[in-house]
């Protein structure tokens, strides 16, 4: 949605990375953008600072970028009053624009949830951010996608009277009916392998196809296994199962059995590359459960130290003060 903010500042700060999309690229001046993270803000890349070139040698900036494309940027200046923001992509390095463009994913995920609630409830989005993602990254010191990931599986540790206070039900029904499928626990495991399949011999490309065929029968017609080709020789399976262990057993039988069949070919050969391997969790997953787990150690240390606390108060409410100046006890 155009003009709503992701995150509770209406301007980025010094020295913050930010994405920008290019708009317009102007020879003399520099490379006119907006900042989608900011409500589409407009800001620039001046001209000395989109690129890295000698003293002297300049390079055409419609070389460097094209309308619409996404970068990121440093921000050097801003000037709040006019509304300037001017930017640098020279001070950014490969691993920062890697993790701003994955921070901004996550942000775009956010974004959409709270927009398309706040238009189903007729809500202002801004109100709609206020109460809930703003907050949240707050208070659980996180990114708001971490902590709506972590609702989706424990919606009460997250939309409770505290953390989230006037949040309405029906508000918090759609959220959570939003979060829920756009940002739920994973169904099924995946799973890839990378195999190798040649053949020098007269077969060539018809035994090839045939080994593939029969490794892709075992799996069976039900099962969600697929099969590309990356570059000659080299192909990639994979396969969502219900668990990991079971999806790397189906590989292993599909890849066995084409194996079997190429042997059958002269001058057929299959070697496995990467063996079959549970791939990495979505980030999603990835977020709920370092939340939830950090909350967890939060909880319990507060309990560690409230029990401390009443052992504490017991025993100095035992304790028995001798007065030496009168013998007695008191």
């Amino acid at each position: 949605m155009a003009g709503v903010r992701m995150y509770p500042e209406a301007l980025p700060r010094v020295d913050d990375l930010v994405v920008a999309h290019v708009t317009r690229i102007d020879e003399g001046e520099g490379i006119y953008v907006t900042l989608p993270e900011y409500g589409g803000v407009e800001a620039m890349i001046l001209a000395s600072e989109a690129t890295r070139t000698r003293k002297g040698k300049r390079t055409a900036l419609s070389k460097l970028t094209r309308v619409g494309k996404q970068e990121v940027c440093s921000v050097l200046r801003i000037d709040a009053a006019r509304g300037y923001v001017d930017l640098s992509k020279t001070r950014v390095s490969s691993e920062e624009v890697a993790e701003v463009e994955g921070r901004y994913q996550r942000s775009k995920a956010v974004h959409s949830i709270v927009c398309h609630a706040a238009a189903a409830l007729g809500l202002e989005p801004a109100l709609v951010y206020s109460l809930t993602a703003w907050r949240l990254s707050e208070q659980l010191e996180c990114h708001a996608f971490d902590a709506f990931c972590a609702a989706a599986a424990e919606p009460g540790r997250i939309f409770d009277e505290q953390r989230t206070p006037g949040l309405s039900p029906p508000l918090r029904s759609t959220l959570l009916r939003l979060i829920r499928k756009r940002l739920g626990p994973s169904a099924a495991s995946k799973v890839r392998a990378h195999i190798e399949v040649r053949c020098l011999g007269r077969g060539g490309v018809t035994a090839i196809r045939a080994a593939l065929s029969k490794g892709l029968e075992v799996a069976g017609d039900a099962s969600a296994v697929e099969l590309k080709l990356v570059a000659p020789p080299l192909h990639v399976l994979t396969c969502s199962s219900g668990t990991a262990g079971a999806g790397i057993a189906l590989l292993n039988r599909v890849i066995a059995a084409a194996k079997a069949e190429m042997k059958k070919h002269p001058g057929g050969e299959l070697a496995v590359k990467d063996a079959p391997a549970a791939m990495d969790e979505k980030d999603a997953d990835k977020g709920r459960a370092s939340l939830l787990a950090q909350l967890e150690a939060n909880e319990a240390a507060t309990a560690s130290m409230a029990v401390g606390g009443s052992e504490e108060a017991g025993s100095l409410g035992d304790t028995v003060v001798i007065n030496s100046g009168s013998g007695g006890a008191t």
